[in-house]
């Protein structure tokens, strides 16, 4: 597989920034045993290892516990660093978001500005966005 940015070979992953599943205790700990068993293996790069680790054992656990996976859409998880939003829908979440990103869509930068706007900086403290 390769990644998404860099073009880099990669194991298989399922980016695991957000799970659901009804009621399987074993996947947990077959997660956790597949994830030190890959963090194990000499075989891996630990550019890997390291980044990826959660990533690339979830399918296999997943496997192991005889599941299936059904992706959410791209709205969920918008990938900001290659695509820009269209007009038809605005995305619920903005994966590895910056200000730069952020600020580079009109429509993410007029509701940050109505935000600031409506949330004024006072004293000594500032207003989250989250």
């Amino acid at each position: 597989m390769l990644t998404e940015i860099s073009k880099e070979e990669s194991l298989a992953y399922v980016n695991t920034g957000f799970i659901a599943t009804k009621l399987t205790p074993d996947l947990a700990s077959k997660w956790i045993n597949c994830t030190k068993a890959i963090y194990e293996y000499p075989g891996i790069p630990q550019a890997i290892k390291y980044r990826f680790l959660d990533q690339i054992s979830f399918p296999i656990a997943v496997a192991l516990s005889d599941m299936t996976i059904d992706f959410i859409g791209r709205d969920w998880n918008f990938p900001s660093w290659s695509l820009s939003i269209g007009s038809d829908q605005m995305p619920i979440f903005f994966h590895y978001q910056s200000a730069e990103r952020l600020l580079r869509e009109h429509s993410t930068a007029t509701l940050l500005q109505k935000f600031c706007q409506q949330n004024p900086v006072s004293g000594n403290h500032a207003t989250s966005i989250l």
